[in-house]
């Protein structure tokens, strides 16, 4: 590889790893901003549990011949009241476990029918809600695309501004190399200017000026 492909591979891949570095800060940016509108900007409202489920979940694996794996994931059905309308949703609580009886444990010991629970609807559509915490997975995920958006733009610029570096320098130098290659005589001194002449007042003829006579006429050319 000659050093033109070098900077323009180095100048390409610092341009690739701008733009997914942003990409990724302005993905991070906008899961982060959702989180935050969920937990701090939709509306709370006062529901009540009306039922209380346990979902098979048969998750496949991903490798042929392994065994099926059997999950359980807790539901509840939600009854709440927005702007005098009243809605029933149902949730999953975001997590399954392997065993039925663990599942069953956790639903009615945190949300048994009846119980009244602060749930967060969507302004724009209120069956959207959540409820109970914050789950750090995607906060955890948002702050993750963050610091590798960070991490990839820097060292894009990085790459970008040394590439730029490396090729301003160089162009003098093929300027240079142009110039020489164009003309063949460089080195050698250019004809300096015509010496200057007057005219002889005998026979017209043009003598250098320094002359003490004409070379033609053989007149002396001093003032008399």
């Amino acid at each position: 590889m000659n050093e033109k492909e070098s900077i323009q591979e180095t100048i390409s891949k610092g341009a690739l790893g701008f733009v997914v570095g942003i990409s990724l800060l302005f993905a991070g940016y906008w899961s982060g901003r959702q989180l935050h509108n969920v937990w701090n900007v939709w509306p709370l409202a006062d529901g009540v549990v009306v039922r209380s489920t346990v979902a098979e979940v048969l998750e496949v694996p991903s490798a042929k011949g392994d065994a099926q794996i059997h999950q359980f994931e807790p539901k509840v059905d939600l009854r709440y009241r927005v702007l005098g309308r009243e809605y029933t949703t149902e949730a999953a609580l975001g997590f399954t476990t392997a065993s039925y009886q663990k599942a069953i444990s956790n639903l009615l010991s945190s949300y048994a029918p009846g119980m009244h629970v602060p749930i967060r609807y969507n302004p724009q559509a209120p069956k959207d809600i959540r409820f109970g915490k914050l789950e750090r997975g995607p906060l955890a995920f948002a702050f993750a695309l963050i610091m590798a958006g960070v991490i990839l733009s820097v060292g894009g610029v990085n790459d970008l501004m040394k590439g730029y570096s490396r090729r301003s320098r160089r162009v003098p130098e093929l300027a240079k190399d142009a110039i020489g290659a164009t003309l063949p005589f460089e080195g050698q001194k250019p004809d300096g200017p015509a010496a200057a002449a007057v005219r002889c007042a005998a026979c017209g003829a043009m003598v250098e000026v320094g002359k003490d006579a004409c070379p033609k006429c053989l007149k002396s050319l001093r003032a008399a």
